[in-house]
């Protein structure tokens, strides 16, 4: 075994059957998990995580490891295998998978000749359905009796026609009420534990094991609109982070401390991790902006000067090509977009007040923003933009995209909510959790240089300032009364 903190090794030779572990950004979580699996050779492991990416990420290190007692899955490709080739649902290997959304519902509803007006209703339903651990008999107890008739039969609908799409709600939701359980792992790991829903953590509690432990931290619980209910804590925590530095680590901690009260605290012990005011021309800079608007405008700045851009997900990931359906519609030519007709820009503002669509609403900003250049700088952007990240000056993502990643040098764009107003806001009841996450992520991503925003480092050194003179006063407090 390699060589493990004290935290790290209170976890790995822990004997308790449920484990929920506080694991800040960068704590070493996957050297802690796998130093888990390499203690207990005898056991067989289940290792799961949120996206595939994470979960190649763990296979690659638990393979070149050596160890082979553990395999690793996402919730949705251990659902995936659990219905391929099986009848559970019908077809399900050769139908297309897609991500539920208004649009998909209203072509099943409108097969069903149910009302058009209730897809945006009915879609919330079956949303929260899906992301519950209820059942179905459960989850429509009490319901209004014309709606449980029309829910039960979209949820047949997708089950049972051939050429329905299969939606990744639907599959993962049908795994957890059919119950798979199985003798097979001895201990269940849980990586981004904050992101599950009540129906993951029932697929966890299914799938049965002598121990499960969670390892997350609720300060990066980004996914609340879609159901992610957090962890509840049991006193193992992982306090140091390896990925920052000590000023990263302090102004992390500030803010959640000041904004939601929140008093756990972690310590950056990267000694290449420090707050900067610039970068040096050789430097390669990841900009992380809050929303895509906000980074589509910082690329094009960035072009304009001549740098080499690189978009972190992939250029398409921007939303090109509704952009460019959109604005170049026409009556004569008109384009569709899942199915749905458009003419013209006011079709699309039509569908978006429909449907709520966040694509079609990024695409409209975009298109409002710069009008008659619209189509000149989607070319720009598909044409000057690069695929290597290696090969680029500066790199450009969303704080959402930017989770569980990490760069060397990374500047926060400026089109955050001000900390001062977050406060504001805070006093007076409403919830701003989720803008101070992703400001909690995206000040946690750099191993070398960070660069605030203007914001960011106004509210900082203020608070910086405050407390040296509040320990001022309480040093000559002291000496008077000594």
């Amino acid at each position: 075994m390699g060589k493990y903190t004290a935290e790290q090794l209170k976890i790995i030779n822990s004997k308790s059957k449920r484990i929920e572990v506080e694991s800040p950004p960068g704590s070493g979580k996957s050297y802690t998990i796998t130093g888990i699996v390499e203690k207990n050779k005898k056991d067989n492991h289940l290792i799961l995580a949120f996206n595939s990416n994470i979960r190649e990420a763990m296979r690659k290190k638990i393979s070149d490891l050596g160890l082979e007692n553990a395999v690793v899955h996402t919730f949705h490709s251990l659902a995936y295998d659990f219905f391929k080739g099986g009848d559970q649902i019908k077809n399900f290997e050769n139908r297309k998978l897609e991500n539920l959304d208004y649009f998909s519902l209203e072509n099943i509803m409108r097969e069903l000749k149910l009302p058009k007006a209730l897809v945006r209703p009915m879609l919330n339903e079956v949303l929260n359905f899906c992301r519950s651990s209820a059942t179905m008999e459960e989850f429509l107890l009490n319901k209004d009796e014309t709606l449980v008739l029309r829910f039960k039969d979209i949820m047949k609908h997708i089950t049972y026609t051939e050429d329905c799409p299969m939606f990744h709600e639907f599959y993962i939701k049908m795994f957890q009420l059919m119950k798979y359980s199985t003798n097979m792992y001895d201990t269940i790991l849980v990586d981004e534990s904050q992101d599950k829903t009540s129906c993951y953590n029932q697929i966890i509690e299914n799938i049965g094991s002598k121990r499960v432990i969670h390892f997350g931290d609720n300060l990066q619980k980004i996914y609340a609109y879609n159901g992610a209910i957090g962890m509840e804590g049991s006193g193992f925590k992982l306090t140091q982070s390896f990925r920052i530095g000590k000023e990263h680590s302090d102004i992390c901690n500030a803010l959640v401390s000041d904004i939601l009260f929140v008093d756990f605290a972690f310590e950056g012990v990267n000694p290449n991790g420090t707050v900067v005011d610039s970068f040096s021309r050789k430097d390669n800079i990841t900009v992380i902006s809050r929303t895509n608007k906000n980074m589509m405008s910082r690329m094009l700045e960035e072009i304009k000067k001549g740098k080499v851009v690189h978009i972190v997900g992939g250029k398409e990931s921007l939303g090109l090509s509704l952009i460019e359906l959109i604005y170049t519609a026409t009556p004569k030519k008109p384009n569709y977009y899942k199915k749905r007709k458009i003419t013209s820009v006011k079709d699309a503002v039509d569908l978006y007040m429909e449907s709520n669509s966040r694509e079609i609403k990024t695409a409209l900003d975009f298109i409002g923003e710069y009008k008659g250049e619209t189509m000149k700088l989607v070319n720009t952007i598909r044409h000057k933009t690069i695929d290597d990240i290696k090969l680029a000056d500066v790199n450009l993502l969303t704080a959402h995209k930017s989770k569980g990643l990490e760069f060397e040098n990374v500047e926060l764009d400026d089109d955050f909510p001000k900390v001062e107003l977050l406060m504001e806001k805070r006093m007076t009841g409403k919830d701003i959790s989720g803008e101070v996450y992703a400001l909690y992520v995206a000040l946690s991503r750099s191993f070398g240089k960070l660069k605030l925003n203007k914001d960011i480092e106004t509210w900082y050194r203020k608070r910086q300032n405050e407390n040296t003179v509040e320990r001022l006063v309480d040093f000559i407090e002291l000496k008077d009364i000594f």
